[in-house]
């Protein structure tokens, strides 16, 4: 019934303006006459001084589930992500109410829910990539059950993975462009097919 479109990415750790917009989808169409704007904040974080790739507080990740909008962070120095969730309905400087953390020694770039299943993707400063699943256990919770963790490889062969989208086909991911000394990597789309990845 909506796009959510997600406005928070904070390599800095210093931004004050956090918001999603919210999208009527009706018809095939946006109204874009009724978008809302749905503005949050972390109530964890009292610092907000610039540290760029150097705070906890930066996010790129976000699904719709339960009839609620879910983040996960992008953490630069715990290397873990934090999965918040906002109720959809509020509109106004709401705080992210913080669910769970869970330790996945790499950063998350985007995730992905699907038949009671969490995708996220990442990669590490050494650019290997990852991606972990996890099995929904009760509605909106996620880290209390069983998880896999994949290799899949490294950024200058697979480029800078940033984007996940699941279907009954398979897993999606998308890498861009990634630029390194004596190296470039292009953009590529991958499909990797639901019976070669299993929880």
């Amino acid at each position: 019934e909506n796009f959510y479109i997600a406005d928070f990415g904070n390599n800095g750790g210093g931004r004050k303006d956090l918001v999603i917009y919210k999208a009527p989808f009706i018809d095939g169409k946006i109204n874009k006459d009724s978008i809302k704007t749905i503005s949050f904040y972390y109530p964890e974080q009292t610092d907000f001084t610039f540290k760029n790739i150097n705070n906890n507080y930066d996010a790129e990740a976000i699904v719709f589930a339960n009839h609620l909008l879910h983040i996960f962070t992008k953490e630069w120095v715990s290397k873990g992500v934090s999965h918040y969730k906002i109720d959809p309905i509020q509109k106004e400087s709401i705080p992210a109410k913080k669910i769970d953390f869970f330790q996945t020694n790499f950063v998350v770039t985007d995730a992905a829910y699907f038949k009671s299943k969490l995708y996220l993707i990442g990669y590490t400063k050494k650019l290997k990539v990852f991606l972990q699943i996890f099995e929904e256990t009760q509605p909106g919770i996620f880290f209390k059950g069983k998880n896999k963790k994949y290799k899949l490889g490294n950024t200058l062969k697979l480029g800078q993975i940033e984007g996940i989208s699941v279907n009954d086909s398979g897993i999606f991911i998308s890498g861009e462009e990634f630029n390194f000394p004596l190296k470039n990597s292009k953009q590529k789309l991958y499909l990797i097919p639901n019976d070669i990845i299993t929880l």
